[in-house]
């Protein structure tokens, strides 16, 4: 019978393995969209597949963590079958995702639907005196039935592609986010000495406000396929919303990590850099691109790819903390595990790679759109901007492989039997 927490670390490690990957795929991307680059490569082939091995990855981490923490004191041979099922639908995945076969893809995203929710319904049975295991239920069970949006019959290619689109920014902008602050309250548990009352009000507003704010942000994405007035009186005041809320997130993070334990994990920083990259990319990114003037002019450009960028590499954080702090209580040691190397060289390589996407987007926007300069020549000159990209990517995939490097050297080789 193979233990929970074993389950989950099976989980962490196939995350692992699929942000390595990732990293891969993404230094191929920066290299492709070179002005000068040799490769005999599709770009837009080669994004369509990372983004979805980070979903894979996030969506494993979020699972192992909801194991892990949701059920601790259970052991059910039936999630040791589920983890083998998830390690299928991540292969199929990755096949249906380079071979682009439909039938594929549609039998892959309703394995990993069906899996999410089965393991999502379980863990919310779970008894708790949280609330994290229910919003963690929620988020997850949300990111289920958003991918599954694609498989609905549209006669109507305009409303198909608008409302997959609605389902990607909310399974990117609430789903995850909220699953994964589920975690990090579990986190904040164990590395802060915040009263119980605080943590459990303090997450309660927090899932609340961070859920608003992906819905205002997500609804902007709607502009200027659907131009309604209400769209728009929503988009100006999302540029002074969003950024307030999630400001108060940050001022909750502050507090927890100013009342710092004597946990030696690296929980405490990657929880930061959650909230960090959550603050630059929803708050940020996404209540300036809410303004209906400017979305018009920045959809479909780098700032998006910047966003989007940021909002993925939060719940990331969360769940490359999680692991932390996991494989110390299964070691039994209070200590770090993978180290501050890692981080700082996924810190700097994820804010710098987004803001010079962000510098890259904006360039583009005043000389293609505004001076109508053609593309490739704007390809040109933003090379500077895109070097800096690549070194970013570098940067990030140097720090994802020592993290792994070290997850796999120190990883618990005997997980302890349950009670």
């Amino acid at each position: 019978m193979m233990p929970v927490h074993k389950t989950a670390f099976a989980l962490f490690g196939c995350a692992v393995i699929l942000l390595m990957l990732h990293a891969a795929l993404t230094l191929l991307g920066a290299a492709a969209v070179l002005p000068a680059a040799t490769l005999e490569l599709s770009f837009e082939h080669l994004d369509a597949i990372r983004w979805t091995v980070m979903r894979l990855a996030i969506e494993s981490g979020l699972l192992g963590g909801g194991i892990y923490f949701f059920i601790a004191r259970t052991t059910a041979l039936w999630f040791g079958w589920a983890a083998r099922g998830w390690a299928v639908a991540l292969a199929v995945s990755l096949v249906a995702a380079v071979s682009g076969v439909p039938v594929l893809q549609v039998v892959v995203t309703v394995l990993r639907a069906l899996l999410i929710l089965i393991i999502a319904v379980s863990i919310g049975r779970a008894p708790t005196a949280w609330h994290t295991a229910r919003v963690w239920q929620i988020g997850m069970a949300l990111a289920a039935a958003s991918m599954s949006v694609g498989l609905l019959p549209f006669s109507d290619d305009a409303a198909r592609d608008m409302l997959r689109a609605l389902a990607s920014g909310l399974t990117i902008t609430i789903a995850y986010a909220l699953a994964s602050l589920a975690l990090g309250y579990e986190l904040i548990r164990r590395f802060s000495q915040v009263s119980e009352s605080w943590a459990r009000e303090s997450f309660v507003a927090l899932a609340g406000m961070l859920a608003l704010a992906g819905m205002l942000v997500t609804l902007s994405t709607l502009y200027p396929q659907v131009s309604a007035d209400w769209l728009r009186s929503l988009g100006n005041a999302s540029v002074v919303i969003v950024p307030i809320l999630l400001l108060i997130a940050l001022a909750h993070t502050y507090h927890a990590l100013a009342e710092r334990g004597d946990n030696a994990t690296l929980a405490a920083h990657w929880y930061a850099l959650a909230m960090l990259l959550l603050f630059l990319g929803v708050g940020v990114a996404g209540g300036v691109q809410a303004v209906p003037a400017l979305r018009r002019w920045t959809a479909g450009t780098w700032l998006d790819t910047a966003q989007v960028t940021l909002i993925l590499f939060a719940p990331i954080a969360i769940i490359l903390g999680t692991i932390n702090q996991v494989a110390a209580e299964l070691h039994g040691v209070n200590g770090r595990i993978t180290g501050y190397m890692p981080f700082w060289l996924v810190a700097f390589g994820v804010i710098g790679g987004g803001l010079a996407l962000a510098g890259a987007g904006i360039g583009q926007v005043y000389m293609e759109r505004v001076l109508s300069v053609p593309a490739a020549d704007v390809q040109r000159l933003l090379l500077p901007l895109l070097l800096l990209w690549l070194l970013s990517q570098l940067t990030a995939a140097a720090g994802i492989g020592i993290y792994a490097l070290g997850f796999w050297l120190r990883r618990p080789v005997e997980m302890p039997e349950l009670d």
